[in-house]
């Protein structure tokens, strides 16, 4: 919630105020696209561990990792741009803008898709991974169903994994 649920609340106030254009609201403005960024920043770090994770976890895939970690990259860049750098600077050019927020958007396709695939391949699973690439784009509420999957995979007592185990087998009776 601490880490997915701000950024949307950040995203809503920051529409209410672009919308109502309040006079005196530019403090709040810098605040919440601060508080943009830094979710940002905390949820490109989870794609990229994940993301190096599995990699490990699956050494013989053939997806190219560079790729992955220059969209990672670009993705950080991008908000930093969008809610600092031109901010400061008064830019507005639309053209420009439309083909940062492009190019963006298909980085964020491309991690998802990597993410999704290595996914698979580590839970050697017959699926075609397409609600995995879902559910890694839209992370507000994939988190909560790949995030115990994800854990199953590099918990260190299961020899291997197997996708139709319980997500909570792992927890012992405290009772």
């Amino acid at each position: 919630m601490l880490v997915f649920g701000i950024p949307f609340v950040a995203y809503i106030t920051q529409l209410v105020i672009i919308l109502e254009s309040i006079p005196g609201i530019e403090v709040v403005s810098s605040a919440v696209q601060l508080l943009t960024v830094g979710s940002v920043v905390v949820h490109c770090s989870w794609m990229y561990a994940v993301g190096m994770g599995l990699t490990r976890k699956v050494p013989d895939n053939r997806l190219n990792e560079t790729w992955f970690k220059v969209a990672i990259g670009y993705q950080l860049g991008y908000s930093i741009l969008q809610n600092i750098v031109f901010p400061i600077m008064n830019y507005q050019s639309t053209a420009t803008n439309l083909v940062i927020v492009l190019i963006s958007l298909v980085f964020a396709i491309y991690s998802s898709h990597f993410l999704s695939t290595l996914l698979r391949a580590a839970e050697e699973s017959p699926n075609d991974g397409s609600g995995d690439f879902f559910l890694f784009l839209f992370d507000v509420v994939g988190i909560w169903w790949l995030q115990p999957r994800i854990n199953r995979i590099f918990d260190d007592d299961v020899v291997s994994y197997d996708p139709d185990m319980p997500l909570d087998q792992h927890v012992k009776d405290t009772l």
